[in-house]
């Protein structure tokens, strides 16, 4: 696949022409610093703490069976600490 193909499977690109028959969507402009921080190979993509302290992710349905083999490694300290890394976009909330 070209890389103009794929520009044009942006929503940006191909939105005002099915407007009507798509549900309702605005398009933002992302400030530079968000997207430095998606483009940052240093730690893990993390969404930034809303503004009224609500999670961003969806609610799931807690099922205990499907988590029982589940163990997170513990790792060194120095790399714990690397994951912490919560940058502020209040720009997007």
């Amino acid at each position: 696949m070209k890389e103009e193909e794929v520009n044009h499977c942006q929503i940006q690109e191909w939105y005002p022409m099915f407007k009507s028959v798509s549900i309702k969507t605005l398009i933002h402009q992302l400030p530079e610093s968000f997207i430095q921080h998606l483009l940052d190979d240093s730690g893990p993509f993390l969404l930034p703490v809303s503004v009224l302290n609500e999670d961003a992710l969806p609610n799931r349905i807690h099922n205990p069976d499907e988590e029982e083999d589940f163990q997170v490694s513990e790792g060194s300290g120095d790399e714990a600490e690397a994951w912490n890394f919560d940058p502020p976009f209040l720009l997007l909330s």
